[in-house]
């Protein structure tokens, strides 16, 4: 609601009032001063097509293939999602389309694979379109699947000192089996690292190695 006091114009000098809505109704208490003018506009919330809760890449080593995983909140108007792959970020290339809800107000969830990845970087683009024709964007997610280079890590099991040989690391993280990170230096000398374990109590952890490309990739070692 627009409310002005000197003339019926309402293309400057006009206060702006809220009405907020409660169930199908719309309400507000405003103070009138007399000999007040006042005009009603409205604004039509439409709602977003698809809200998009995740998207993830998550590679299978063991399988040899990339899980391809989405969830979204709601649903509007929604004909199907679109998977496209590129090995630059760049040039894409249709991988699968999966059909959508068309309209939901539940969490659901979406996978697709990608059974035959490249070996290296792989970027995977996640686009909805609607049941009009109108296609969005949704995200963009990189993999590092196989041997980039020839990344080494050894002796697995270790016991005093965990070395790993690969190009492009940028830093290193270790993780216990309850996720906890451990406080450990690693030294870097060109493409070797050192990673000093012997403080560390005996048993199963996790090396995350993170990529100068912006990419990461999780290794399971063993401390004895």
């Amino acid at each position: 609601m627009l409310v002005k006091t000197t003339n019926d114009d309402f293309s400057t000098g006009y206060t702006v009032v809220n009405m907020w809505q409660n169930g199908d109704d719309f309400e507000t208490l405003y103070d009138l001063p007399d000999g007040s003018y006042f005009t009603f506009a409205y604004r039509t919330m439409v709602p977003l097509p698809v809200e998009l809760l995740s998207f993830d890449a998550l590679p299978d080593a063991a399988r040899r293939l990339v899980n391809l995983q989405w969830q979204t909140a709601s649903e509007v108007n929604n004909a199907y999602f679109t998977i496209e792959r590129s090995a630059n970020n760049s040039n894409w290339s249709l991988l699968g389309t999966v059909t959508g809800a068309g309209n939901s107000n539940q969490p659901l969830q979406y996978t697709l694979q990608d059974v035959f990845p490249l070996s290296g970087v792989s970027y995977y683009r996640l686009s909805q379109t609607d049941l009009d024709g109108t296609t969005e964007i949704k995200g963009v997610r990189s993999v590092l699947f196989g041997a980039a280079d020839s990344l080494r890590i050894y002796p697995n099991p270790a016991e005093d000192h965990l070395f790993l040989e690969a190009e492009n690391v940028d830093h290193l993280e270790l993780f216990d089996v309850s996720g906890k990170l451990c406080q450990v230096r690693a030294q870097q000398n060109y493409d070797r690292w050192t990673i000093p374990v012997g403080s560390l109590a005996r048993g199963v952890y996790y090396l995350k190695i993170y990529r100068t490309t912006g990419v990461s990739e999780t290794k399971k070692v063993i401390l004895h």
